[in-house]
């Protein structure tokens, strides 16, 4: 009788050692998946901040310290030479259009390439974006809210691409012109004429781009 009662107890104590364990385990799991869970939040926040402060750079043709040590400007007096020159084209001298080629091949790409690294650096970053989202998502439900910022982040950095795309576009047609009436082309001949519409409507839809930015910045870095 006495055996049979201490082989019950055994057997008892057996299961609620056992049951201790599986409580202990759950409870430190439950406090890692927490504490990964935060973690990943806090990544997340930063993540998003570092979107936030390249495409401030972006909108605004600027770079961050990093493009800023590898993409220069042509010198300062070049740049206002150049700038003078292109904005009066369709008027400028023979001597002057010789002139511009050189400017061209130091200034005129400048600004298309760093916006074009820029939007390729916030697109990267928003893949890490997404990339944590995902992560998240596999430890907890996803606050609608970051969906919605998410969706944003995306339709922007397509936006900014496009705005990129563009900007090189125009750089390659000013480039076309000039080559054009270095020929001795007049300004008002039919090759001349499409050259410049096609460069209207890139700046026109250029514009168009820049209105859609500056509404997604507003919902995106005021909310």
């Amino acid at each position: 009788m006495n055996q049979h009662i201490q082989t019950k107890h055994v057997v008892l104590a057996a299961v609620l050692l056992s049951l201790c364990v599986v409580i202990l385990a759950t409870v430190y799991i439950q406090l890692r998946t927490e504490k990964v869970s935060a973690a990943l939040q806090s990544s997340l926040i930063s993540q998003e901040k570092r979107l936030a402060e390249l495409a401030i750079l972006t909108k605004a043709d600027s770079a961050d310290s990093v493009l800023d040590s590898v993409i220069k400007d042509c010198s300062l007096e070049n740049r206002v030479r150049f700038d003078a020159q292109l904005s009066r084209l369709a008027s400028l001298s023979p001597q002057e259009l010789k002139e511009i080629e050189p400017l061209f091949d130091a200034c005129g790409s400048f600004f298309a390439e760093k916006k074009a690294l820029m939007s390729l650096r916030l697109q990267r970053e928003y893949e890490v974006f997404k990339d944590l989202m995902s992560i998240v998502e596999t430890f907890e439900d996803i606050d609608s809210k970051y969906e919605s910022v998410s969706t944003n982040w995306g339709l922007l950095t397509d936006l900014e691409s496009e705005r990129a795309r563009l900007a090189l576009t125009l750089v390659q047609i000013q480039k076309n012109i000039i080559s054009e009436l270095r020929k001795g082309t007049s300004v008002r001949a039919d090759s001349v004429e499409v050259l410049t519409v096609e460069g209207q409507k890139t700046k026109d839809k250029l514009i168009e781009i820049g209105i859609q930015v500056n509404d997604l910045h507003t919902k995106l870095l005021t909310q």
